[in-house]
């Protein structure tokens, strides 16, 4: 009922080295810096009166939109057109949770992507009550 040996002295020179804070620093810095990309975008394509948290860490923007846009709806949407995002009701337990979705920022910025988060702000922007 124990792990073996040989991957537990591999943890143990990787801590005693210093590699393991030193990756920690790395993947935060990469994180924030891939999460401040995410919400540029949002920010720059998505309608008017669409609100999102600014995490402190973590690689999730919780996006708000506006009050004539159903979250679950766009999710429905986004989801035909291969994008995956995550609707507020699925996470969130409170009233009003339609209003919401989860991007993850995981994935590194890259054009895929771009055309993703463009494709996502088209479809909330293309009718009153997605």
């Amino acid at each position: 009922m124990t792990t073996s040996t040989l991957p537990q002295l591999g943890l143990v020179e990787l801590l005693e080295t210093g590699f393991y804070p030193r990756y920690i620093r790395r993947l935060r810095q990469t994180l924030a810096n891939q999460v401040a990309q995410y919400a540029a975008a949002v920010e720059d394509m998505f309608p008017a009166g669409t609100r999102m948290t600014r995490p402190g860490g973590g690689n999730v923007l919780w996006i708000q939109l506006p009050s004539r846009i159903d979250g679950t709806t766009l999710y429905r949407r986004a989801l035909e057109k291969g994008i995956s995002v995550m609707p507020g009701e699925s996470s969130l337990s409170a009233v009003g949770t339609r209003r919401f979705i989860r991007i993850s920022c995981g994935h590194p910025w890259s054009e895929r992507i771009e055309r993703g988060i463009t494709e996502l702000a088209r479809i909330a922007r293309s009718n009153s009550r997605v």
